[in-house]
């Protein structure tokens, strides 16, 4: 017959020991915090990766901006390969791929970028354009020799460069979900005359 002493006392001492408590709760916890980490790294990565690609969108609009008398078919392609430049460029060394197109005329790529959709013909740089649409597939219109006119809805007849740039990214926990591998693109409409 056992000793019930024996037993309350191994029974007591089975209640009090805690030894593997803590590694088990670790274990379950460190599992959601791993999950929250890598969720927070990966779409940090994202948005990083965006707001660098809008900062050398805005670079690009910049030079635009400041060289508008460049937009013409003379010094339309230079323009596009500083744009181009400037904007793979700006946040290091072949940092994005860039294309540039100049007023529906000259373009320019850089680091493997595709230019956006124009004619590539020089000449239609002189020209002034009411373009239409959205990002990346912007409709040109017809080009009219001289700006100011009304485009109906769409606004006036200008001088445009558009810009894009891409950059891809590649998830540290692509096995999460939480951030898309590949591309990042944005791209830009700027109005310069």
């Amino acid at each position: 017959m056992p000793n019930f002493r024996s037993v309350r006392r191994r029974l007591a001492l089975l209640r009090a020991a805690h030894s593997g408590v803590a590694a088990i709760e670790f274990a379950l916890v460190a599992m959601a915090l791993l999950l929250i980490v890598a969720g927070t790294v990966d779409l940090g990565m994202q948005i990083y990766v965006q707001e660098e690609l809008g900062s050398a969108l805005a670079a690009g609009a910049e030079y635009a901006a400041v060289n508008a008398n460049s937009v013409d078919s003379t010094n339309g392609a230079s323009l596009a390969t500083a744009i181009a430049n400037v904007v793979a460029n700006v946040n290091g060394t072949s940092w994005a791929s860039s294309g540039v197109c100049v007023n529906d005329g000259p373009t320019a790529t850089a680091n493997g970028g595709t230019a956006p959709s124009c004619s590539g013909t020089a000449a239609n740089a002189d020209d002034y354009y009411c373009p239409t649409g959205s990002s990346p597939s912007w409709s040109w219109g017809t080009g009219q020799s001289s700006g100011g006119g009304s485009c109906g809805s769409a606004g006036i007849y200008g001088k445009f460069v558009t810009i894009s740039a891409s950059r891809s990214i590649t998830p540290l926990f692509p096995s999460f979900g939480f951030a898309t591998s590949g591309p990042i693109t944005r791209s830009v409409l700027v109005e310069t005359q």
